[in-house]
């Protein structure tokens, strides 16, 4: 019984070990010459980028809030775009000089990469140990170590996308859809439902807030971003509300 116990305690040793995130293994490809990140003009590595990773372009969630990393790039005409799928999250918005990526190991959590957008043979894929990423992404309960986390949060900007002087609220399933997505674009039908997407005000503030029966009528069941943004930079004209969800 001993020798069975040592061996599940060293197979669950090894598993841990060897266990990594999909940005890793990725970047054991690139410098084992398996794989080859390709560069082209408008999205730099994205496209390629996402093919990699088997990223669908259909998960595109557009984020108009200064909320980021690469906050002062960040606009409603200008938003950053969100790709997923189960274990990865990549952000770009155009022109920007770095592309942000969220990578997820079943054993280890989650990890922070930046991409630079700059032509290389070999690109290299550098780990953010926390400093940028850690006003936000962190277990509050953990501090002073930084132990990274996913999240989503909802606050209504002005129409630079600011929104200093507010806090914004995480959302998760349990929230009602009146208090989702403020600082998103929400593309897509949902009856007579109402929600915080597609907002900007005069002043920022909280998605807590009331917000008026005009306000709600032109942002909601919006299919079409053109009126509000140049969608032709972005791989996807639409942030849909099913992805969001």
């Amino acid at each position: 019984m001993k020798a069975v116990w040592i061996s599940i305690i060293l197979f669950v040793t090894a598993a841990a070990a060897a266990a990594s995130d999909p940005i890793s293994e990725l970047q054991q490809r690139i410098t084992a010459g398996q794989s080859k990140l390709e560069f082209e003009k408008d999205h730099g590595y994205l496209v390629s980028l996402l093919k990699l990773l088997k990223v669908p372009v259909s998960s595109q969630t557009l984020v108009f809030s200064k909320t980021s990393l690469q906050s002062e790039r960040i606009s409603p005409k200008t938003p950053r775009a969100i790709y997923f799928n189960d274990d990865v999250y990549v952000a770009w918005i155009p022109d920007a000089p770095l592309i942000e990526i969220m990578s997820v190991d079943p054993v280890k959590g989650s990890a922070f990469y930046i991409l630079d957008q700059e032509r290389s043979q070999r690109p290299v894929f550098e780990r953010s140990t926390g400093h940028d990423c850690s006003v936000c992404h962190y277990v509050p309960e953990a501090a002073p170590k930084f132990v990274p986390r996913l999240m989503f949060s909802s606050v209504i900007p002005d129409a630079t996308g600011n929104v200093e002087g507010t806090f914004p609220i995480e959302i998760g399933d349990q929230n009602p859809m009146k208090e989702r997505w403020g600082g998103w674009y929400v593309t897509g039908t949902h009856g007579t439902q109402s929600h915080a997407g597609n907002v900007v005000l005069n002043r920022p503030s909280s998605v807590m807030a009331p917000l008026a029966a005009a306000v709600l009528a032109k942002s909601s069941n919006v299919v079409d971003l053109s009126s509000r943004l140049n969608t032709a930079p972005y791989l996807s004209p639409h942030s849909d509300i099913v992805a969001l969800m």
